[in-house]
């Protein structure tokens, strides 16, 4: 995984906190609904992470949160699970 230190990756890092600071009082429009995933390892290590991602949330019977189990890089490691959960969702 030699991409992960990429410069994208490198100047998100450096910005983080003035990001941060743009969008934290954020939210999605009332009438999008969203699917968004929450790692594990990231829950464990932040107390707040799944409730940030849920806070951000305003349409809240169309949207969820989903928890797997894995690392911040779940995109790589859980594909299969999210591509069935995202299949789920949209033909619900």
């Amino acid at each position: 995984m030699d991409h992960i230190y990429n410069k994208d990756v490198m100047n998100e890092m450096e910005n983080m906190e003035e990001t941060l600071e743009t969008v934290r009082h954020m939210k999605f429009p009332e009438d999008m609904p969203v699917l968004q995933f929450a790692s594990s390892s990231n829950c464990e290590i932040m107390d707040s992470w799944e409730p940030l991602h849920r806070a951000v949330i305003t349409e809240s019977e169309k949207s969820k949160v989903i928890r797997l189990n894995g690392g911040h890089y779940l995109h790589f490691e859980r594909q299969d699970e999210i591509v069935e959960n995202v299949n789920e969702w949209i033909l619900k």
